[in-house]
């Protein structure tokens, strides 16, 4: 059992086992992955192992890109995750913690101001962008984009979980959000541009990999905003 909000969460033996079997199977690196449900239900239900993009013994991360493959995967099967867990196998035994919340919802908060618990997760670079890589040219005018919210943000927009703004950049798609969604922008960006526990992706890349808050966005783009997964 694991609590949440105060109440206990029943985790089936079965998940457990798969979670110990993960934590045996990396070690020595700390193991780490999801336990899904149904979305609103709070009963954990589907195992998923993930890989530690940091392949640490004290560390763990999901790489920017798995978390948004997870994110869709889960949005299609309207579900939602209960339980982020972490661990490690040791010489007799193992140890495995477990968090009974939704990690994109609530508990971690990565998008809190001043927060200082989980590192920055290790953004991969999935493709050479140099002076010399073929860009798309954008047109700097102002349009309506998507923006996808993930659930611990949703208070700011009324529980809406898609919304439009509009920016010829990406940060100015911003300062529409807060805008339209007072308090949004504060929990996204700080004075140095994007809080250091806040994935950003344009369509389907980390905007770290492109120009971070100076990328330019077109007509039909899509940005999905999700709280970095990472601890220790």
């Amino acid at each position: 059992m694991a609590r949440h909000n105060g109440q206990m969460l029943t985790i089936r033996r079965d998940l457990v086992d798969a979670m110990i079997a993960h934590a045996r199977a990396d070690h020595p690196d700390e193991a780490c992955g999801v336990i899904a449900g149904a979305a609103g239900s709070d009963v954990p239900a589907r195992f998923i192992p993930m890989a530690n993009a940091a392949r640490s013994t004290t560390f763990y991360e999901f790489d920017s890109g798995d978390l948004l493959r997870l994110y869709r995967e889960m949005d299609a099967n309207d579900e939602e995750p209960v339980v982020v867990y972490a661990g490690l196998s040791l010489a007799h035994g193992h140890q495995l913690r477990s968090r009974a919340q939704r990690p994109l919802r609530a508990g971690l908060d990565p998008l809190g101001a001043g927060h200082g618990g989980p590192q920055l997760p290790h953004h991969r670079r999935r493709g050479d962008r140099g002076a010399g890589a073929d860009r798309r040219v954008r047109t700097l005018v102002p349009m309506a984009i998507e923006v996808q919210i993930p659930t611990i943000l949703r208070t700011y927009t009324g529980g809406d979980k898609i919304v439009s703004a509009d920016g010829a950049t990406l940060a100015d798609l911003v300062a529409d959000l807060d805008a339209k969604f007072p308090g949004l922008r504060d929990r996204v960006v700080d004075d140095a541009g994007l809080r250091r526990f806040v994935n950003v992706y344009l369509n389907d890349e980390d905007v770290r990999f492109l120009d971070g808050l100076a990328t330019t966005l077109s007509d039909g783009d899509s940005v999905t905003i999700l709280p970095a997964v990472a601890g220790g």
